[in-house]
């Protein structure tokens, strides 16, 4: 059978304090035995390659039924270059290029080349990871790292308790936690235990806050729905409610009729076109009721909603609609730009983050998002001719905050990219004050078809931002 003797061997994904977030290691096993790909979990420590891998470490043997599946789906894409004649114009693909799933996870994984022995057992159920409460004390601290602790920080504002979040790095009990790490009051012992054994998630017990903190309250949310029909906003529907947040659909009507503070904190726009929010589906083409988009109306009633404090998160193409309303200072690269100069059809590209940043808390300082088309963002006033600082600084109005921007080369991770020079070192992730409220900005999609977790903290951070 095809790998029984290398070239590649195995797919080894290490336990435990190997992984960034342990609890998506696990998820993507659950992913892979979905498909029918045979995943077994070593019962020692082992070698092979140049690593050392410990016991409780998944094993994706090449030398099995699902090999060529597995592979594509663990493995970095490298679309070919192909162009007319040989010599001429890229012939641009038109879909996804690019899709590795340990990448788009976050998590650690290493291909070996050859035969090595281990001690294994199959994968036969859900892989858990061992979450349990450690400490005595009643108040509860939950690493950023962690998508689930947002889980642990939804359920306690259910219980009726409080929520805060470190604004720096700290350490308790010998345990490092980063900046955004979530201090929980007000929960009871057995909830917390239910949460950590139910996600995975490691949460300490101490008798006192031990770094400085900002409290967050349960942000009410507004997923706004065109009547345009958008997968896009299906698939943060499905990962808001996986992650436990409660949120309620906006619909045209909603956002035209105004008042939108009163009865929300956060509004976020799935990717769309400025032109599709705006417009909807063109009168005489549906019912009435299904036509017209937002309207003037509801860009109006968008911008008022910020100014009195709200905060409105735009993701993707979305993005270009408060670039246009609020005149930020901000333009949007790729508007105008042909595809003949850039095209990034769907794939995986390198981005650095600022992880003392709110947007970015969790974070590690270099990650990779998942881009199809979408924008890049820098200032409006901004010249490319010798470039030397980020592409956004200070101007007459306040700065916007970069928490995430591609790097000057070398942007492509999986996948196909056309002009990739168009993007090097353009802001990625922007937050942006307008009167008391916030903007924030994705060139990204962060929610992507549910399957990027190594973001989704990015999306649930723009929801959670503390007080500027």
């Amino acid at each position: 059978m095809a790998g029984a003797k290398g070239d590649p061997y195995a797919y080894v994904i290490p336990a435990g304090e190997g992984q960034f977030d342990p609890t998506a290691a696990a998820k993507l096993v659950d992913v892979l035995r979905t498909g029918a790909v045979e995943v077994h979990r070593a019962r020692t420590e082992f070698r092979a390659g140049e690593r050392t891998f410990p016991a409780g470490s998944f094993v994706v043997l090449m030398a099995q039924p699902f090999r060529a599946y597995a592979k594509d789906l663990l493995e970095t894409q490298r679309y070919p270059d192909r162009r007319e004649g040989g010599s001429g114009a890229p012939l641009r693909p038109y879909d996804i290029t690019g899709w590795t799933l340990p990448a788009q996870m976050g998590v650690d994984g290493a291909w070996v080349t050859r035969p090595f022995t281990a001690s294994l057992e199959r994968v036969t159920a859900p892989a858990v990871v061992p979450g349990t409460v450690t400490g005595g004390g009643s108040i509860y601290l939950a690493s950023s790292r962690s998508n689930d602790a947002f889980v642990l920080a939804n359920r306690t504002w259910k219980a009726g308790g409080e929520v805060r979040r470190a604004t720096a790095a700290f350490t308790a009990s010998g345990r490092e936690f980063p900046a955004g790490s979530f201090v929980l009051k007000g929960l009871d012992r057995a909830a917390a235990d239910a949460v950590a054994r139910e996600r995975g998630l490691p949460v300490l017990a101490v008798d006192s806050v031990p770094a400085a903190t900002t409290r967050v309250t349960p942000p009410r949310i507004g997923l706004y729905r065109s009547w345009v029909p958008n997968i896009d906003e299906g698939w943060t529907r499905w990962v808001l409610e996986q992650f436990e947040f409660p949120y309620r659909t906006l619909l045209d009507a909603d956002v035209r009729k105004g008042s939108l503070r009163d009865g929300l904190d956060v509004i976020v726009l799935p990717d769309a076109t400025d032109k599709t929010i705006l417009e909807g589906n063109a009168p005489g083409s549906v019912p009435p009721e299904f036509s017209g988009g937002i309207g003037v109306a509801g860009a109006a009633a968008l911008e008022q909603f910020v100014r009195d404090g709200g905060i409105l998160v735009a993701l993707d193409s979305a993005a270009d609609l408060p670039i246009e309303l609020f005149g930020l200072g901000l333009r949007n690269v790729l508007r105008d730009v042909s595809s003949h100069e850039y095209s990034a059809p769907g794939g995986l590209l390198r981005v650095t983050y600022d992880p003392s940043q709110p947007l970015a808390w969790g974070m590690p300082r270099e990650g990779v998002v998942f881009v199809e088309h979408g924008p890049a963002f820098e200032e409006s006033d901004h010249s490319e001719e010798g470039e030397e600082e980020p592409a956004l600084g200070p101007t007459g109005r306040p700065a916007p905050r970069v928490a995430a921007h591609f790097p000057d080369r070398d942007v492509l991770y999986s996948g196909w990219l056309l002009g990739e020079s168009k993007i090097a070192r353009k802001a990625a992730l922007v937050e942006a004050s307008v009167g008391k409220g916030r903007i924030v900005l994705f060139a990204f999609r962060p929610q992507f078809r549910g399957q990027p977790h190594a973001t989704f903290k990015v999306l649930f951070n723009a929801l959670l931002l503390p007080p500027s």
